[in-house]
């Protein structure tokens, strides 16, 4: 689990907001808490910066939904 949060963390400080989002979700699938909820909010803080309608956001945003929703 923790090793999946930082992986998100360091994609995202790389600019890979796909790798952010794969490992930030497979974090809120496996528990949705973990620390603080920080992985659901750095989701949701990436939707919001690239917009809903940029591709990476569409292809994720389901994934993330689903996530939230087991």
């Amino acid at each position: 689990m923790r090793d999946r949060f930082l992986a998100g963390a360091h994609a995202l400080k790389s600019g890979d907001f796909a790798g952010a989002l794969e490992a930030f979700i497979e974090v809120v699938e496996r528990r949705r808490d973990y620390h603080d909820g920080l992985a659901k909010e750095a989701c949701k803080a990436i939707f919001q910066v690239l917009g809903i309608r940029h591709p990476i956001a569409e292809g994720y945003h389901r994934a993330f939904a689903s996530a939230l929703h087991v």
